[in-house]
């Protein structure tokens, strides 16, 4: 599909957990695919300075603590064992955020992290506060932010996860209410956008079109405590709604992500809230 170029607002991208990790085996990192992500940003990087957010997906590294101590559901009965479990997933999901920013500065991006954990805190899983101003200035001086899947604290049940998608759909209402201007959502994943029973890409969705597609989703390999596609979908034709344009690729297909910065021909589901003919 033809798309025109990125405007001038900020753009958001997400590396998914299972495109730069083996989510079938713990903490395992498929580096190869993430250099060769990080290289497609470096050459669009001088066009896209001060307006570009990246975030990753956790993959193999946090969806493991997560899934063992139950970390999205709270403290539960044990606050002790509650609270390891927030420790250790956070810990986790630190140590992949720093190999993600580390490899953006060895290929010459001044990235730095941006965690949702020390901005924002939640209320039985939901917003309750926060401040990402930070994230803003950083943008400004010409970083780029690095964020991901993340455990926040929660006044009600001692901590919970929140995706990527969360935090990029908090951190987007966060700069509409300021009146700052987001162009897209691009979402690298590990297949090739949103598929119909038949294994065919969708090329185009609109928000009218959930109850049509939520039949056909189909469960994440490998363990993932945050909602796979089917949260991802959500969050997209809620930000469709806004005006955003969402668009859902594949990861592994080299030169995808380039092309689809750059306004040249790329492969993949288009989220939007008016059907539009392809060039």
């Amino acid at each position: 599909m033809q798309e025109k170029p990125t405007g001038s607002g900020v753009t958001f991208i997400k590396f998914g957990g299972a495109v730069i990790t083996d989510k079938t085996k713990a903490s395992t990192l498929r580096k190869d695919v993430l250099n060769n992500l990080i290289s497609e940003l470096k050459n669009i990087w001088p066009k896209y300075q001060g307006r570009l957010v990246l975030g990753h997906g956790q993959g193999s590294f946090a969806h493991q603590p997560a899934s063992e101590y139950g970390t999205a559901n709270g403290f539960g009965d044990s606050a002790e064992r509650g609270r390891t479990g927030m420790a250790l997933v956070h810990h986790t999901a630190a140590q992949l955020n720093r190999i993600v920013v580390s490899e953006c500065i060895d290929q010459k991006i001044p990235a730095i992290t941006w965690l949702s954990s020390s901005a924002y805190s939640l209320k039985k899983k939901d917003y309750l506060a926060g401040n990402s101003a930070a994230i803003w200035e950083m943008l400004r001086q010409g970083m780029l932010p690095v964020t991901g899947g993340d455990v926040l604290a929660d006044s009600q049940i001692g901590c919970s996860i929140w995706s990527t998608e969360e935090v990029f759909e908090q951190l987007i209402l966060d700069a509409v209410s300021q009146g700052k201007k987001v162009d897209a959502v691009i979402y690298l994943t590990e297949v090739d956008g949103v598929l119909d029973d038949a294994g065919t890409v969708l090329p185009q969705l609109t928000p009218e079109d959930w109850s049509s597609v939520e039949g056909q989703l189909f469960a994440t390999k490998g363990v993932d405590v945050t909602g796979g596609m089917r949260l991802k979908l959500q969050h997209a034709f809620r930000l469709a709604k806004l005006g955003i344009d969402v668009k859902i690729l594949s990861g592994n297909i080299q030169g995808n992500l380039s092309a689809v910065l750059a306004g040249k021909k790329w492969h993949g589901t288009h989220i939007t809230t008016a059907r539009k003919d392809h060039e």
